[in-house]
């Protein structure tokens, strides 16, 4: 399967609520030093995190947190890119019948 086709062919239906319960859940990791979260105008959240001390498993960590916190009953699908100082996330999460959120999220 091609992950970057899945990724980009999927439609969300994401709303401010979606990006506030976002933003609230952030305010709750402690590894986090400061973030940014936006809905682009295509309806995927983006989110840029700085941890206050950059490791892979802290921003798997992070991620995880916050991609279990926003799931969605009927599917959760991720992919993940590993870079030199950061991670880049991509997720999608819906319900049955739905596209659901989208997410980008990129740690360092």
């Amino acid at each position: 399967m091609d992950k970057g086709a899945f990724f980009n062919n999927f439609n969300p239906t994401v709303d401010q609520r979606e990006l506030e319960e976002v933003r609230e859940y952030l305010t709750t990791d402690q590894a986090i030093e400061e973030y940014q979260a936006e809905m682009d105008g295509n309806r995927k959240i983006v989110v840029k995190i700085v941890l206050k001390k950059f490791s892979y498993q802290a921003a798997e960590q992070s991620f995880l947190g916050l991609s279990d916190f926003m799931r969605r009953s009927y599917f959760n699908v991720y992919a993940c890119e590993e870079y030199e100082e950061c991670v880049r996330y991509r997720f999608c999460t819906g319900l049955e019948e739905e596209d659901g959120i989208k997410m980008e999220v990129i740690i360092g």
